[in-house]
């Protein structure tokens, strides 16, 4: 089995990056046809920026724009890889998302000269065109083969969850429900991907914590790669 699987976790950019993205509504807009007394509509739109700020924060990993790349994990016959962000090379400096971007696209480059297949869930939908956005943002170079003809994913990319779905256009299944359905692993109990950032930012043991989540993802889709009959 040559093929290699591959995950990313993401996380909300700085502060600043957020604060520049984050566009509220006007306080005329937030009103619109509410008959609010003067004072009240002061209460009310400072509660709403708030609670708009603190769910926008929420959903900034999400997206490339407002997010940035942790960690990248690797899974093959051989071994288990993560590089992410604040993790030391062997030379004693330590990893920028720079840094994990452009290992990923050397990683790519590799394998395609070895027609070695790259397995992921949802890549398609968010973890290529996350990769690809970030690289653009931080001026990383992107490979011309990315894409055939100027807009067809690289044929070495096999996404799991258009296996799963069958043709499908819309269809429901995610990783966790489906390793689950057949029997061959589950999301680490007491962690989900919004906790990510949290832990691989938070105390050594978080981000052991955090590795761990990654792995068991990699694990997860490494069973259900096998599953479907595609990593050989």
């Amino acid at each position: 089995m040559s093929a290699v699987i591959f995950d990313i976790e993401t996380g909300p950019a700085d502060e600043d990056t957020i604060a520049e993205v984050f566009v509220p509504k006007t306080k005329e807009e937030f009103v619109g046809a509410q008959k609010w007394k003067p004072e009240t509509v002061e209460v009310k739109y400072a509660e709403y920026l708030k609670t708009a700020l603190q769910d926008f924060k929420k959903q900034a990993a999400l997206s490339a724009l407002t997010g940035q790349i942790l960690a990248i994990g690797y899974r093959t016959i051989e071994k288990k890889i993560i590089h992410g962000i604040g993790e030391p090379w062997t030379d004693g400096s330590i990893m920028t998302e720079r840094d994990v971007l452009e290992k990923f696209w050397h990683f790519y480059k590799q394998l395609r000269s070895a027609s070695r297949q790259m397995i992921g869930f949802n890549i398609k939908d968010f973890d290529i065109p996350y990769i690809v956005q970030r690289s653009i943002i931080l001026g990383v170079s992107i490979p011309s083969s990315l894409f055939a003809q100027g807009k067809y994913l690289d044929s070495l990319f096999v996404d799991l969850r258009m296996t799963w779905l069958g043709g499908q256009y819309n269809g429901k299944g995610s990783l966790d429900a489906i390793c689950k359905a057949c029997g061959i692993g589950a999301k680490t109990e007491g962690v989900d991907g919004g906790m990510f950032s949290e832990l691989w930012n938070g105390k050594p043991e978080d981000r052991t914590k955090a590795k761990e989540y990654l792995l068991n993802d990699l694990e997860m889709t490494w069973s259900l790669a096998d599953r479907c009959g595609v990593l050989a």
